[in-house]
């Protein structure tokens, strides 16, 4: 082990935001197993604050050389226990449209459509063209992997700004990169409009539109350490936890309405309103001072963080191929043998997440 990597390894690992990392996957999870409550785009910001605030905090101690090529070693490297899964599971995916194919005579465009999908998920290059349809293609929650392997090129450089900068214009900054997504989302609406796939990209899957969430979670690992929050008493904590809680309701609610004028309707992005709620339960977690961080954080919920990378990865199959399943025989699933469903394929996905982890401890011991 390399002097870089044991200073990393020392820091003291924050056990309360892997049980918010599970409470994140579990939101996105529920969506796509179309279950009655869910909160994807909350889940999805949170992991990218969350992801800025602990790299931020992780490699704090440690000289990055920031350089095209560092950079992309550096990036790479982050990613590379993650690499072999995403390409197990896009291959699985693929199996399905592939039998779709054969079904319907090997249509040339569809086998071709296919092929490109394949290869721009296998090159983690999907999010960078401009359709939301492309950027979710086979595993389709592998676009968070694109943009991941972008943010953490990006991060030796944010690394820098963030250690030579005043807090107070840090602060200003994150502000300042809430509206310019605002108002850089006013001509794809007017342009594309709401629902289209373009406008869908940009404000979603674009990794540079998402350095947002990781810059402000960066920003947010030094206004966490550098403030007196650790010191709150539970009482207060607790009453400032119901608080977020309150208003985390209150947002996610009125981002179901309808607004009724252009600056509201780029303000319906989904991804800037999340930012700030996101930005509150990793600050609130990180410090797990009050009741409810404290109750959420149960051993169970820390397990499922301990491996939602890869349930990330696996859960999108396992969804897919139940719905294919349950098309195939032609059911239809509601009320509680919804939820009894839903339930079987939670279960599905960890143990084949402990799967994964286990083949890959065992490999990478023999490294």
């Amino acid at each position: 082990m390399n002097c870089t990597q044991q200073r990393v390894t020392e820091r003291q690992r924050i056990d309360s935001l892997q049980a918010l990392r599970a409470w994140a996957f579990l939101g996105i999870f529920f969506s796509h197993a179309n279950f009655f409550i869910s909160w994807p785009r909350l889940g999805v910001s949170v992991f990218y604050v969350m992801s800025g605030f602990l790299m931020t905090y992780r490699y704090e101690n440690v000289e990055l050389i920031a350089s095209f090529k560092n950079n992309l070693s550096f990036s790479l490297k982050k990613i590379k226990k993650l690499y072999p899964l995403h390409i197990i599971t896009m291959l699985l995916v693929a199996m399905i449209y592939l039998r779709s194919i054969i079904l319907s005579g090997w249509e040339k465009g569809a086998l071709v459509s296919l092929l490109v999908h394949m290869g721009l998920n296998a090159a983690l290059l999907q999010t960078w063209v401009p359709n939301r349809v492309v950027n979710v293609s086979l595993n389709g929650v592998a676009w968070y992997l694109s943009v991941t392997v972008f943010l953490y090129f990006m991060f030796p450089w944010i690394k820098k700004i963030i250690e030579q900068a005043a807090i107070i214009k840090l602060s200003i900054s994150c502000g300042i990169i809430l509206c310019v997504e605002v108002f850089a989302c006013i001509p794809f609406v007017l342009v594309f409009g709401n629902d289209s796939p373009v406008y869908v990209w940009f404000m979603y899957c674009f990794p540079v539109f998402r350095m947002g969430d990781f810059f402000i979670g960066c920003v947010l690992k030094r206004i966490f350490f550098e403030s007196n929050v650790r010191d709150m008493g539970a009482l207060k904590a607790t009453v400032f936890e119901v608080l977020a809680v309150a208003v985390t309701v209150f947002v996610l609610l009125w981002l179901e309405t309808e607004p009724d004028n252009i600056v509201l309707q780029a303000l319906h992005n989904q991804t800037t309103m999340y930012i700030p709620l996101a930005a509150i339960w990793v600050f609130l977690f990180a410090a797990s001072k009050g009741l409810l961080t404290k109750v959420l954080s149960n051993k169970l919920m820390l397990f499922i963080g301990n491996i939602s990378a890869y349930s990330f990865l696996i859960h999108y199959v396992i969804t897919k191929y139940t719905s294919r399943l349950l098309s195939y025989m032609n059911v239809e699933v509601y009320g509680w043998h919804r939820a009894i469903l839903v339930f079987a394929e939670l279960v599905v996905t960890i143990v084949f997440s402990l799967l994964y982890k286990a083949f890959h401890e065992k490999a990478y011991s023999r490294v």
